[in-house]
């Protein structure tokens, strides 16, 4: 089984963060949203992954290479056509016909894999109930399998929504409902969408179930990642230096070789690793590595990289290498 995780896009609601870096590789609870990600499902026993990304990217590789063990590729999807053609990318790393996952990045999902690939089916969509999903794709059922898949509905009929995880037992059938698509310039919303060409696999008989995950968080918005930042740190072993002169109300996360001094720091609080913090208070925040931090008092703030920030009373979101003294 190999995993597909679609990457290409820029993200503009996490600007200016993702200015110079991948959103991927954002740090969130001690480490970037992609090992989140990948830790959930690293247990499957994946034969390759594949990464589908719109432009070179070393310091992805970098970072893998020096985290991960397993096998790896990346394809380029030179135009954003959306996630059906970013698949359609893959094409060229399956050279026999074998089951495949597909998995978003920008989403923190907590499942149970038990025997997920037994029973009489052809493919599982991952789906979580919302209260509003107009913003996502959802399913709807005939009996025991999936009947019809709309994207983005304008009217609320089903409230399962589909979170971006999907299995499916045949690259063959997945990728000829694809090319269908491309081939007869099948778009929706002015993209190419997975869910038009699972719908055609559900009309030629393709069973596919969908299976209810336990936690569904987003990674999509400042908000949705400090509040993926609060889960993690609530919900997770996560290891964490302990300062001494300071107050620390968790959950948190400090980095290895941080110098925090007079300082009250949490609760939902993560650093990066060397950062100074002097005289402050700060929670339900995030500080990015090797920045400084003096006489500020911070709520919900997202700090970069190498910033060097004094605030009083303020809710910053500040891209790497960025100077605030107020």
């Amino acid at each position: 089984m190999k995993l597909i995780v679609p990457m290409a896009g820029y993200s503009p609601k996490l600007a200016p963060h993702t200015f110079n870096k991948s959103k991927a590789l954002f740090e969130v609870a001690g480490k970037p949203i992609l090992s989140h990600v990948l830790d959930r499902v690293k247990g499957l026993d994946f034969s390759e992954v594949i990464f589908v990304l719109d432009e070179h990217n070393p310091k992805l590789e970098k970072y893998l290479k020096s985290k991960y063990k397993f096998k790896f590729s990346f394809v380029l999807q030179k135009e954003r056509r959306g996630v059906a053609d970013a698949i359609h990318q893959a094409r060229g790393e399956f050279e026999k016909d074998e089951d495949v996952f597909i998995l978003f990045v920008d989403t923190l999902i907590e499942a149970d894999f038990k025997d997920f690939k037994k029973g009489f089916h052809d493919g599982i969509i991952w789906t979580k109930k919302v209260d509003d999903p107009r913003r996502f794709g959802v399913v709807f059922h005939h009996e025991n399998y999936i009947s019809k898949l709309i994207e983005k509905p304008a009217v609320i009929d089903s409230n399962e929504a589909m979170v971006g995880m999907y299995y499916f037992r045949s690259w063959k059938v997945l990728h000829k409902a694809i090319k269908h698509i491309i081939d007869n310039d099948i778009l929706n919303q002015g993209e190419y969408q997975l869910t038009d060409a699972m719908q055609i696999m559900i009309n030629n008989g393709a069973k596919l179930l969908s299976r209810e995950v336990k936690t569904w968080k987003d990674f999509g918005s400042l908000d949705s990642i400090l509040e993926a930042n609060s889960y993690l740190l609530k919900n997770n072993n996560i290891k964490s230096q302990t300062p001494t002169k300071c107050v620390i109300i968790k959950p948190v996360y400090i980095g290895e070789g941080c110098k925090i001094t007079n300082s009250v720091i949490g609760p939902h609080v993560s650093i990066g690793r060397d950062c100074t913090i002097e005289g402050c208070i700060i929670r339900n925040s995030i500080v990015g590595e090797e920045s400084r931090v003096t006489d500020a008092n911070l709520n919900k703030s997202v700090i970069g990289a190498k910033n060097v920030v004094s605030a009083r009373g303020k809710s910053l979101n500040l891209g790497d290498l960025s100077l605030i003294d107020m």
